[in-house]
């Protein structure tokens, strides 16, 4: 395969994918909203009903880290492990360090406020 046919392949994007992240975020958004109304008292039908649904919303976590692994695969599968490795830590490390340097603040203030 040449260079302009691994940069097509690369560039094309798979609409089927996007359906798939859509319906997982609406999953994942249906565990967070079913966990709130499982905490109803006694047995109902209600209860039973919203049980099944966040059981079959479970999906939606292993459906992204498949999903994330495919497009990773599909964008480096040409570009070495170092090259790989150091893109990603160039994007994700200085973010990382972002919000942790304000999550610690936010949490110093939270403690000192306390006490």
């Amino acid at each position: 395969m040449n260079k302009s046919n691994n940069d097509k392949c690369k560039l094309q994007k798979i609409v089927e994918l996007d359906y798939l992240r859509g319906i997982s975020a609406l999953a994942v958004i249906s565990i967070h909203v079913l966990g709130f109304y499982s905490r109803i008292e006694g047995e109902s039908t209600l209860k039973i009903v919203i049980s099944y649904l966040a059981k079959f919303a479970i999906f939606a976590v292993p459906c992204f880290v498949f999903i994330s692994g495919l497009v990773l695969y599909k964008n480096y599968f040409t570009v070495n492990v170092c090259s790989f490795f150091k893109q990603r830590f160039s994007k994700i490390l200085p973010m990382y360090i972002i919000f942790s340097f304000f999550y610690i603040i936010l949490l110093a203030s939270f403690n000192y406020s306390q006490g």
